[in-house]
């Protein structure tokens, strides 16, 4: 009886029941279900059947990962000026038309020019979408746990997608690729007809002028050191996408399919307990805690990731397993401190704008990520996960003062962590 009172109460607490946020929530499940079925099968298509080097697919990536970057701001700018939802639903459906072309492509040149474009209006469509609920919703608590409902919705979806593409994949023809492309493309104008329906929230700010394109975010030096360091703690991520699997393979005696099962204990963990953990954290003070959390609980991750050297391979799996629990926690928590933190200390006219930014930050682990987690694992082996648990333990130290010194500077109750 118990158990079931339980489980219902999970289930109201994960699952959205009024109409909004349900909108909300359906637009991230669909968006990362065609996320999904796209970035699982289209590595495959470029390099096996438009005949793209697989290097040049990953300079590619990267050129059009940096013209997100410094789309990030602009973009949140274009928010505040002319409406939230408006940028939101014009981005959704230039998605569509860009994804739509990915099937033409036949060269390297255009491959380049397509992916640009795309990472353009990609970029930020997460951190509009975030302005957009807290627009809509103004109350910090309830903004806060429809974002948690939000992120749970992506944990869903993008396994979805990517069993599908598994389908393409299989069949490995131009014509799979195609209907790939068209059905992400499709995916992108439901998001755009979702978008439209969310009623006024984000209308267009008062401001005009220079005022208007000042791009005063950015000069918020305190608020972008919370970006950054927000962003680098989120590198966790890596360590599950990248660390764990070049781990798994060069450094123990477990088969690599056991990433898969790291990846989907990974994602059941965040749907389970990400509302749940979001609601204890709905102010600064709580926010500061749960990054600093965060660092330490990434850092006791990698102590036991580096632990999965054994010859034994069940016991290997059950390292990586306990590991991935407790990294989970971690993220977890870092995505709760950073829901916060992004609504409270963001200038109230400005919450395209520096959605925007706090999403510079994050786009950072996309540079940095690969490059730190691949050469201190790989690299050092064992010490190299000790260096990134060190690395995030002081990351998360580092949150606190940061975040002090901004509520300070806001005006905002200034939050105890000792």
């Amino acid at each position: 009886m118990g158990v079931a009172v339980a489980m219902r109460a999970w289930f109201g607490a994960v699952v959205p029941r009024e109409p909004a946020a349900i909108r909300f929530t359906l637009l991230s499940l669909v968006q990362s279900a065609g996320n999904g079925v796209f970035l699982t099968s289209s590595p495959f298509f470029f390099t096996s059947v438009v005949g793209i080097p697989p290097s040049r697919v990953g300079v590619g990536l990267t050129i059009a990962g940096l013209c997100g970057l410094l789309a990030c701001v602009p973009m949140g700018i274009a928010g505040d000026r002319f409406g939230t939802r408006r940028v939101l639903v014009v981005a959704f459906t230039a998605l569509a038309g860009l994804f739509a072309l990915y099937g033409l492509v036949t060269s390297f040149l255009w491959f380049v020019v397509v992916a640009c474009a795309v990472a353009v209006f990609e970029s930020s469509c997460g951190s509009l979408a975030a302005a957009l609920v807290y627009s809509h919703y103004r109350d910090n608590a309830r903004a806060i746990e429809v974002r948690a409902q939000v992120r749970s919705a992506i944990n869903v979806g993008f396994p979805i997608g990517a069993a599908a593409a598994g389908v393409a994949i299989g069949v490995g023809t131009r014509t799979a690729f195609t209907v790939v492309v068209i059905a992400t493309a499709a995916v992108h104008v439901v998001c755009a007809l979702l978008a439209i329906g969310l009623g006024r929230a984000g209308t267009p700010t008062t401001r005009r002028g220079p005022a208007a394109v000042s791009q005063a975010a950015l000069k918020d030096v305190r608020f972008v050191a919370v970006a950054v360091v927000n962003g680098l703690i989120q590198m966790n991520e890596v360590i599950l996408t990248l660390g764990v699997p070049l781990w798994l393979v060069a450094s123990t005696s477990a088969a690599p399919s056991v990433t898969a099962v790291v990846l989907i204990a990974n994602s059941v963990l965040v749907v389970a307990l990400q509302v749940l953990f979001s609601r204890r954290v709905t102010t600064v003070d709580t926010a500061a805690r749960a990054l600093r959390r965060a660092g330490v609980l990434v850092a006791v991750a990698c102590l036991i990731y580096s632990t999965s050297q054994g010859p034994v391979a069940w016991v290997v799996v059950l390292i990586l397993l306990a590991g991935v629990t407790v990294q989970t926690i971690g993220e977890i928590s870092q995505a709760s401190g950073a829901f916060t933190a992004a609504f409270e200390l963001a200038v109230p006219d400005r919450i395209a704008e520096y959605q925007g930014v706090m999403a510079l930050g994050v786009a950072l682990r996309q540079f940095l990520g690969p490059v730190v987690v691949g050469s201190l694992v790989i690299g050092l082996g064992r010490p190299g996960w000790w260096a990134l648990g060190a690395l995030f333990t002081g990351l998360g130290f580092v949150a606190v003062p940061l975040v002090r010194a901004l509520a300070r500077h806001r005006a905002v109750p200034e939050p105890r962590v000792g």
